[in-house]
Order: structure tokens, then sequence, then C-alpha cells
């Protein structure tokens, strides 16, 4: 479902589970960052549960693409949905995940568990940088080898920490052309 009738993007940002911490910063951290690429924006504050069979005993983890799912219920009226939960989560083949989103889709997923920090600023400069990424994911890109660059991969959160929560030049201008594009279709669609 699209926002209706609006100009700005419209972002799910969504507490999956138990509250997140801090929750209320990370949600303007993010409206004051995001609107450096995205334009208008809107950040609407949803809430879902935690699917129960996503959850491995064995591993104690979620399986993150069993999230990503349970966001395609959220409606919200969003553009972009976002889930956040202080889960740990896992894919396949890997001991855990920072996040996840579905390429080209409205899905992402972020968990908190291993980006959680006794400094505030480091704890939601983390959030904002795996927010920011996963959206980046949603809108097309793929990984970057500047490793400064906040499309790059991170799989420790030593990377997270050492990279920026902004594109790259080559991502900035991939990103915009592909939200202007968003833009163009949705608008045609109205």
């Amino acid at each position: 479902m699209t926002g209706g009738g609006t100009s700005r993007l419209i972002l799910g940002l969504v507490e999956m589970g138990e509250p997140i911490p801090r929750f209320p910063e990370i949600r303007d951290r993010l409206s004051r960052h995001l609107r450096r690429y995205l334009g208008p924006l809107e950040i609407r504050e949803l809430r879902a549960s935690l699917p129960e069979d996503a959850y491995s005993e064995a591993r104690g983890q979620y399986l993150g693409k069993a999230l990503l799912e349970r966001l395609t219920e959220v409606d919200g009226r969003c553009h972009r949905i976002v889930g956040l939960t202080r889960e740990d989560l896992y894919e396949p083949g890997l001991n855990f995940i920072f996040g996840l989103a579905r390429v080209n889709g409205r899905e992402a997923v972020v968990s908190v568990a291993r980006l959680l920090d006794e400094d505030r600023d480091r704890y939601l400069e983390r959030v904002v940088k795996e927010v920011t990424h996963e959206l980046g994911h949603t809108f097309g890109l793929e990984h970057c080898d500047d490793p400064r660059c906040v499309m790059s991969f991170s799989s420790t959160v030593m990377h997270v920490d050492r990279k920026s929560p902004n594109f790259c030049d080559r991502c900035a201008q991939t990103l915009l052309k592909r939200v202007r594009r968003w833009w163009l279709e949705r608008c045609r669609k109205e």
C-alpha cells in the first residue's frame, strides 16, 4: 500500500517484540539523517509481534527471513518498512546478521542485539548506520567495496563502527537515481 497522494516518503519504523532501547532517539536521528538522501520523509511508529516459529532453540536466535516475512503483514500505509528487534538474528550459513532487506522491495529488518553499547551515541550511530544500509538495499543498492561507505558489508561490530553513516559518492548517486525513478513510477500510478 502507498501513502495515498503524499509528496513524501513514508517510512514505517516497527518495534518487533520487546521495546527497543532509545526508540524515540533512533526515530529522530533517522529522520534527520535520511532526509539528506530520501528527501521529504515521515516516520510512522508501528509495532509487530515476533513470529514464534522463527525462533531456533538450538541457536538462541531468530531467523531473519521470517521477520522480514512478518513485516509484509504490516500496513501502516508506508512506502518502506524497517523492523527493529532486540533479538539476535541469523540466516542459514551465517553465525548472525545485523540486518536483512528485500532488494528492490519494501521491507527490511535490523537487530540491535549486537549494536547495543553503554555509550549512548555509539549505539544510536550504529543503529542509524545499519538501518540506512538496509534501506539502501530496498532501493537496489548492493554492497560497496569502499569500507567507509554505509553500504559496505559488516561482519563485526568493529566494521560497523569504522564505516560512515553516509553513502560514498558512487552509492549516493545511484541511490539518488533510484529514488527519483521510484518517485516517477509512484506518480504515474496515482
